[in-house]
């Protein structure tokens, strides 16, 4: 047999790091009206297109009905989403960026920088009119963002950004020798 020199060895679990005890720091308060205007013009959109077929089948009582479900529903809906957007929090370590959210599921993701292969900031209309961004993580073998941090002021994005992307630690190509002994970059 071919000794290769790799070893793995195994840990206890009580040694590795508590993600949960890391301080989680919050999502932008100014979201909040981001998701709450959101909520309102698909309210509108679909709540207008629904009473107006309604009405215009001839069914204003069932229409009158359906149109005040569909307020309530959309009303419940923003309460559990106020109660979910609470949660919802960020905590960058000196390894990893860690991601919070959900309500009766919550859900934490953990993203190691080594991981990671590019970083963007995207901006929504809304969220430009008060000064946020989202930010999104790609990592290897990912065709999409595989964490998004939606919410952040600008300013935060931008560091956090920048901050990622100087702890990257990117893989060398390596360097071929020519005959000359000069190198070929």
């Amino acid at each position: 047999m071919m000794e290769t020199g790799f070893t793995n060895y195994s840990i206890s679990p009580d040694t590795l790091p508590r993600y949960e005890q890391v301080a989680i720091h919050p999502i932008a308060p100014l979201y909040w009206y981001v998701i709450v205007t959101n909520v309102a013009i698909v309210t509108l959109v679909i709540g207008s297109a629904s009473a107006f077929a309604l009405f215009a089948a001839g069914l204003a009582s069932v229409g009158r009905v359906a149109l005040g479900a569909w307020l309530l529903f959309m009303l419940a809906q923003l309460l559990v989403r106020r109660q979910a957007f609470r949660k919802r929090g960020y905590a960058l370590r000196e390894r990893d960026v860690i991601y919070r959210k959900g309500l009766l599921a919550t859900v934490t993701t953990i993203v190691p920088f080594n991981r990671i292969q590019h970083v963007s900031i995207n901006e929504g209309v809304l969220s430009r009119r008060f000064g946020l961004a989202q930010l999104q993580l790609f990592t290897a073998g990912g065709s999409s963002a595989n964490m998004v941090i939606s919410g952040l002021p600008k300013e935060d994005a931008e560091r956090i950004k920048t901050f990622i992307m100087g702890n990257i630690h990117p893989v060398e190509k390596p360097i071929s020798v020519t005959q000359s002994g000069s190198e070929d970059v």
